[in-house]
């Protein structure tokens, strides 16, 4: 669900949206609750000529020293690039994301500084729009077409978080005991009876050894 006017109900451009009884307050107070009772998912206005863009909120209807943390549903940039998109489910206060897109003309300085903003520029450009099944684009591109901002809306929950499966340890086998093989008794050999040798005399000779002399 996409809405839109002129008067933004949060703002600290040339308009500052905690004036009493402005257009802005009236805007807040009185249609915020009812489109996000709705599940207004974007709403996109002008009347400051600046861009801002907010976190994805919900529930703050008063000025802007009442927002509290838990006003803010998703306090991320909604850019992958950066963090991670906007997840929102379907139903009343799932959260919306402000846009104040009222550069494309001219340009008017302000305080800014809203802390219902995630940023703003104070540059001359165009938002963009794309939406194919349940996912909304939004980026905001200068006139120099260079991209100062985008985000990312899907309309489904996050996917869970992967606990990871530990991987089982392998049991250790019991190293097997080996049986020592029996060691063969060496089979005794039958020492042979010696046989007597007849004693002969020995033959006397005379050997000549030559003997050499040096002088």
């Amino acid at each position: 669900i996409i809405a839109f006017w002129h008067s933004p109900p949060y703002s600290k451009g040339r308009h500052d949206s905690d004036e009493p009884g402005s257009a802005e307050t009236r805007m807040r107070e009185r249609f915020l609750p009812i489109l996000e009772a709705g599940g207004v998912d974007l709403v996109l206005t002008g009347h400051s000529h600046s861009y801002e863009r907010s976190y994805l909120l919900d529930g703050h209807y008063g000025t802007s020293e009442t927002l509290t943390n838990s006003m803010i549903l998703d306090g991320g940039s909604g850019n992958p690039q950066i963090d991670h998109v906007y997840f929102k489910a379907n139903g009343p206060h799932k959260g919306a994301v402000y846009v104040v897109a009222g550069s494309s003309s001219k340009l008017a300085a302000g305080e800014f500084g809203h802390p219902a903003m995630y940023t703003h520029h104070l540059r001359h450009g165009s938002v963009v729009l794309d939406i194919e099944e349940d996912v909304l684009q939004v980026t905001f591109i200068d006139f120099n077409q260079v991209v100062r901002d985008e985000f990312t809306l899907r309309k489904s929950l996050p996917p869970p978080t992967q606990t990871p499966t530990p991987t089982p340890t392998a049991t250790a086998s019991p190293t097997p005991t080996l049986t020592p093989t029996p060691t063969a008794s060496p089979t005794s050999t039958r020492t042979p009876t010696p046989t007597a040798t007849p004693t002969t005399t020995p033959s006397l000779a005379t050997i000549y050894l030559p003997v050499l002399f040096t002088q």
